[in-house]
């Protein structure tokens, strides 16, 4: 659990098989894969254990192209309208349950951890092997964790700078 001086950067991967990272002064000390069936409980949880015990959170979220399917552009913007409704809720029924929320495009994250420019290999391949690079002591191979972590390590790099 954070104590009160701790940053704390909750990466979330929207998509179906999702995922959420809570990574805290700078490593990730949770993983959640996400289940289709109660994603808005998972999310209550960790936002309920982490905004009451920090001063210093911030939710960045995947915020997905237009191009999907209609399927995919539902869940997207199901989860982008929880995140929302999370912020509002927290900040009305949480004791010190305020925090920051940013969106981020797949591209933008992944130009800033992919080392390399290789088009043709697979993005979920090249997002393990700089999860791995980046953070190796994270044990998992749900792509939706994975992204998860990488986009809680771009929000916690790029906090730094704003």
């Amino acid at each position: 659990m954070s104590d009160a001086k701790s940053q704390v950067v909750i990466g979330i991967d929207t998509g179906r098989t999702g995922g959420i990272a809570v990574l805290e002064n700078g490593r990730i000390i949770r993983v959640i894969e996400i289940d289709d069936s109660q994603p808005l409980k998972q999310m209550v949880a960790v936002l309920w254990e982490y905004t009451r015990t920090s001063d210093d959170v911030e939710i960045i979220y995947e915020k997905p192209n237009g191009f999907m399917s209609k399927k995919a552009s539902w869940w997207a913007g199901y989860f982008e309208a929880t995140c929302h409704a999370l912020q509002e809720w927290a900040g009305s029924f949480i004791p010190g349950g305020n925090y920051k929320l940013r969106a981020v495009r797949p591209q933008e994250w992944q130009k800033f951890v992919f080392t390399t420019t290789a088009k043709k290999m697979d993005t979920k391949k090249r997002a393990l092997r700089e999860c791995r690079r980046l953070l190796p002591y994270v044990n998992t191979t749900h792509d939706g964790c994975i992204d998860a972590c990488l986009i809680a390590f771009y929000g916690f790099q790029t906090s730094r700078k704003i």
